[in-house]
């Protein structure tokens, strides 16, 4: 499933609503600009842009604005609630499927300690990884899809926080297996996530769109 094919079958769902779902139709347009830009990078050149690009192609679908406090929804509760809508969408199996098929790099990723934002509160506490390996191999065993999602978007969400705020260096030897398999496992969910919204969100029923476009 590549940007064409998922363009394509975005303009087929505006065409059959009549445009109706505006909310919807900016997500996924908004997402569609920002992966097809991370897909033009060079991967071995510019890994940190591609992750970073992918990233807000995701944001753009579960971000939504918090009306009470006037500013973006907390990220954590925004990703989470987006899992649990994306996991009873997915009535086919196809996200699940490939979870299944990023198996080793998703534990690599919760086994990570440097990628779990509860070590970084108290990194000289020791951490125990193999206890995080275990869970993970838990949740793969209890197929839980949700849970799994909710916890590699979160550890991906660590490096990307690190690289927008300055605390990576461009290039760094530190985080190179990091970022290529948080890349990896990004890059390979977002265009099963934008099917499946494509398919079966096509609806009003989202949370309030954040900056929405306003023409004077």
């Amino acid at each position: 499933m590549d940007i064409k094919m998922l363009r394509r079958g975005f303009k087929a769902v505006c065409k059959a609503t009549e445009d109706e779902f505006q909310d919807f139709q900016i997500r996924v347009h908004r997402s569609l600009s920002w992966l097809e830009r991370a897909l033009e990078l060079d991967e071995t050149e510019q890994p940190e842009g591609r992750l970073l690009y992918s990233w807000i192609a995701l944001s753009a679908l579960y971000s939504y604005w918090d009306t009470q406090a006037g500013h973006p929804a907390r990220e954590s509760e925004a990703r989470r609630s987006f899992v649990e809508m994306l996991t009873k969408v997915d009535t086919g199996g196809r996200l699940a499927e490939k979870i299944r098929e990023l198996e080793r790099d998703i534990l690599w990723l919760l086994e990570n300690k440097f990628l779990d934002p509860r070590f970084w509160k108290d990194p000289d506490e020791p951490g125990n990884t193999r206890a995080k390996y275990h869970r993970g191999v838990r949740l793969y065993h209890d197929r839980a899809w949700g849970p799994i999602l909710e916890f590699t978007l979160e550890r991906i969400a660590v490096l990307r926080g690190q690289i927008v705020h300055g605390a990576a260096t461009r290039g760094s030897r530190l985080n190179r297996e990091s970022l290529r398999r948080c890349r990896k496992v990004l890059e390979s969910l977002l265009p099963v996530v934008l099917q499946l919204i494509i398919e079966h969100r096509a609806d009003d029923n989202w949370p309030p769109l954040c900056y929405p476009p306003i023409r004077e």
